[in-house]
């Protein structure tokens, strides 16, 4: 087990919730709008993504093989 859970206490509960709400009240004054990103983007292309998990699993056995001799 990587940590105990803690019981939830309504009142802790509660004044989190209330926290978080501050917390992001006050990081909108000081942070830029969310960015959103345009949907006129193309998709990526079928064999542009193989090609890229291609080359990451190269690159990974790659970096193994490496690391082991």
């Amino acid at each position: 087990m990587i940590a105990p859970l803690r019981q939830i206490d309504p009142e802790v509960s509660g004044r989190q919730h209330r926290l978080g709400h501050v917390y992001r009240t006050i990081a909108s004054k000081f942070l830029p709008q969310q960015f959103r990103p345009s949907r006129d983007l193309p998709p990526v292309t079928r064999w542009r993504a193989w090609l890229f998990a291609g080359w990451v699993a190269m690159v990974t056995v790659i970096y193994f093989v490496f690391m082991l001799t």
